[in-house]
Formats: C-alpha cells, sequence, structure tokens
C-alpha cells in the first residue's frame, strides 16, 4: 500500500511539472480542425438520450475534466479500546482509556470534474495512508479494596483507507472556490492491546493482550477551499472527519504465563484531519 501511495505522489509530481511548463507544445487537437458530425439532422444519438435525463448539458461549455491529487496533512487520531461483552465497557471495572495523538497522513486521488443538474461536481478515488499510532498511559481506579492501578499499551499501525468521494463545488471568484461532501470505502490498521496490573492491590502478573488486523467500512465528510493557480493547477486546502467502524477482537487473559479466559476488546479510531492537496487537470496532455 505504502509503495503505491509513493508512485501516485510521483506521478502528481511529474505532472505538476509539465503543466506548470505551459501547454505549448504542439498544435491541440482542435486546431487540426472541427470534428466531423456523422449525425443526421434531427437525430438523436444513444448518447444524447442517456445525458439528459440525469441532467447533463450537451454545450459547448460544460467540462469533463480527469484530474489527479497529491495529499498530505495531519491526522489529529483517537484509538478508543473499551472492554466488556461486546467490546463496549460494560462490565469492566477499569474501562481503558482512549488513545490521543497526531499522525502524518499522505496519498493520492484521481477524479473526474463535471457539471450535472446544472452544479460543479467532482468524483473521485482516493487512497490514503496514516502514521502509526502508540500510546502507553495508565489509570488509577477506586475499588472496594483499594486502588487498583493499570498500565495500557495500545496501536493501530500501518493504517490505510481507500475511499470513494463526491464533491459540490461552489464557485465564489473566477479562480476561488468552496466545496463539501464526503466518501465511502474501506480502511483497517493493525491493531494491538495490553491491558497490564500495576498496583498491589491487582493481582500480580495480570494482564489482558490482543493482536488483530482491521479491515471494515470506512467513511468521511468535510469541506475546504481551492484555489486555480492556472487553468490546469488548483491549490486545495480542507478538513475532513474520518472514522473507521468499530471491530471487536479477543483479548487472552492471564496470571503471566498461565491462560486464564478471555474478554472481548473493542478498537474504534476516528481522525479531525486538515489536509493540503495540489490537483492537477488533464495531467497527460503534454504527454500525447
Amino acid at each position: 500500500m505504502g509503495r503505491l501511495f509513493m508512485v501516485l505522489a510521483a506521478v502528481v509530481c511529474t505532472c505538476a511539472v509539465r503543466a506548470s511548463a505551459g501547454d505549448d507544445v504542439g498544435p491541440s487537437i482542435e486546431a487540426l480542425g472541427a470534428p466531423i458530425d456523422f449525425q443526421q439532422p434531427g437525430e438523436a444519438s444513444a448518447l444524447d438520450d442517456l445525458i439528459e435525463p440525469v441532467g447533463l448539458s450537451r454545450g459547448e461549455g460544460v467540462a469533463r475534466r480527469l484530474y489527479v491529487a497529491g495529499i498530505i496533512g495531519g491526522s489529529f487520531a483517537t484509538l478508543a479500546t473499551p472492554l466488556g461483552p461486546n467490546g463496549n465497557g460494560t462490565g469492566d471495572p477499569s474501562p481503558s482509556p482512549a488513545a490521543n495523538q497526531s499522525l502524518f497522513t499522505a496519498g493520492g486521488a484521481i477524479g473526474l470534474a463535471f457539471e450535472a443538474l446544472d452544479r460543479d461536481w467532482r468524483v473521485e478515488f482516493e487512497g490514503r495512508s496514516r502514521d502509526n499510532l502508540v500510546s502507553q498511559r495508565g489509570t488509577t481506579f477506586e475499588a472496594p479494596i483499594g486502588l487498583e492501578e493499570w498500565r495500557f499499551t495500545s496501536s493501530a499501525k500501518n493504517g490505510w483507507s481507500t475511499l470513494v468521494n463526491i464533491w459540490r463545488d461552489y464557485q465564489a471568484t473566477d479562480r476561488l472556490s468552496l466545496y463539501l461532501g464526503g466518501g465511502i470505502g474501506g480502511g483497517g490498521y493493525r491493531f494491538s492491546y495490553l491491558k497490564q496490573s500495576a498496583g498491589e492491590f491487582v493481582p500480580p502478573n495480570y494482564q489482558i493482550a490482543t493482536t488483530n488486523n482491521v479491515s471494515t467500512f470506512a467513511w468521511q465528510a468535510g469541506g475546504g477551499t481551492a484555489y486555480a493557480i492556472t487553468d490546469r493547477i488548483t491549490l486545495d486546502i480542507g478538513y475532513r472527519y474520518f472514522q473507521i467502524a468499530n471491530s471487536t477482537s479477543t483479548g487472552v487473559i492471564s496470571y503471566v504465563p498461565v491462560p486464564a479466559g478471555s474478554e472481548v476488546i473493542g478498537s474504534a479510531f476516528s481522525a479531525s484531519e486538515l489536509f493540503f492537496a495540489v490537483r492537477i487537470y488533464e495531467p497527460f496532455r503534454n504527454w500525447r
């Protein structure tokens, strides 16, 4: 997954250099002459029949433009790890505190900008990775026999997500635009958890531990602002709330090294993300 993101980032950088170098690399297809229209007068093509019901205009002013984008940013992530029969904390006298950490996120997207129902839209496929979240923390719980002390170690490593997004663009000026939208898809990480006794009123060497690969439904929603530097290069600054659906795994309870049962452990990953992106429209125009 990491190699895929690196290849996509390299393509975006190459396209940006070629786009910024200008478009005068030779005569365009339009300059070679007007396209020949083989449609008889008064006849409607099959494509026209498909376009009209969804409100797409056949006018020349409607642009359908392919783009690629490189994305980097900060992910302010939370990993919750509740215990209990359903992984929701019920029945556990010492619930695990959530882990919070700021992570680096990077990736890319390929999309299509178009006009439908007299509005500007973008549909894109996005892939991103995130830094490892590793947290060690402690808590003290008041029990009938005294204060119980616990140590928690939890992590979400090799985080990834692949989403299909749809964005609604609002043109503020000729170059500045705003957008809102979201996406759905899949996401995951390698989850590990360890709860250990730390105080004198807790059985010695008592622990609950698990390691599990999480891969499940993911979604995001957000918006941002974009500024068109040129006709083909746009800078994008935005915010997204991202979440991977809750998952559960079985933790082994033991009085090290003797196993003593099992416990359901839940994991829930969410993040508020601020990012910077560069969109390159018609990325392969200069390669024709």
